[in-house]
């Protein structure tokens, strides 16, 4: 089976970075606009991505930052509290790139 997907838009809130011993994760989540019956649409995709990608991520991207994801769709399952079953699909991202030149994004980390 295939499972890939690309999708271009701005982060919304600053990437959150958690460290499991060795490892790092970032999370955060990219708006994407599409047209349905003639109006736009915005939808909050979550992403997160480990390592390398990560770091990169939460070193110099930020709210506001223009970026291409690509990667592919996962999704995790888990119990809550009351007993409910939850269900979260997001972007397992593998690649993170920003190619618009730092004095033209709206946000981003200054100073790097």
């Amino acid at each position: 089976m295939i499972n890939t997907v690309t999708i271009a838009g701005y982060i919304g809130a600053e990437p959150t970075m958690n460290i499991y011993g060795e490892a790092t994760k970032v999370s955060f989540s990219v708006a994407v606009n599409t047209m349905i019956k003639g109006e736009e649409k915005t939808s909050w995709i979550p992403c997160e991505c480990w390592g390398n990608q990560a770091i990169f991520v939460n070193n110099y991207l930020g709210s506001g930052s223009y970026v291409i994801v690509s990667g592919k769709i996962e999704q995790s399952s888990w119990e809550s509290e009351e007993g409910e079953k939850k269900t979260r699909l997001f972007i397992y991202a593998n690649q993170v790139e920003s190619p618009k030149p730092k004095q033209e994004q709206k946000g981003g980390k200054k100073g790097k």
